[in-house]
């Protein structure tokens, strides 16, 4: 559905590897987190280093993939007229051990980021 105010939304992966962890992050920031700037390389933990975090992890869902590599987040919105015009942001980040060059394992997506609705 759309993002509204006591509404839900989904939030789709597809291309993944299949059957495999993936972990959705839900945040309000595509620019920072903690003090640390956003996107972050995940190379300090293995991945390659083009694999970044690319929105604030304020919240994550974690799933296993379809066989065809899709998964999907719905997340409900609380009906409060204090997040009408509110940003979230979200990015998956899936482990894929046959991602080349990448000892992690890890593979990340871009961050999509969508505004709450009345």
């Amino acid at each position: 559905g759309d993002p509204v105010a006591g509404g839900s939304f989904t939030l789709g992966l597809a291309g993944a590897a299949p059957a495999t962890f993936a972990f959705s992050s839900l945040g309000f920031s595509w620019q920072a987190h903690n003090g640390m700037a956003l996107p972050l390389s995940l190379a300090v933990v293995g991945a390659n280093p083009a694999c970044m975090l690319s929105s604030s992890p304020d919240a994550f869902a974690s799933t296993i993939t379809s066989a065809t590599g899709a998964a999907q987040r719905t997340t409900p919105v609380p009906a409060n007229p204090a997040l009408v015009d509110v940003s979230v942001f979200s990015s998956w980040v899936v482990l894929d051990r046959l991602a080349p060059a990448n000892p992690a394992g890890l593979v990340c997506t871009n961050a999509i980021g969508v505004r709450i609705g009345p």
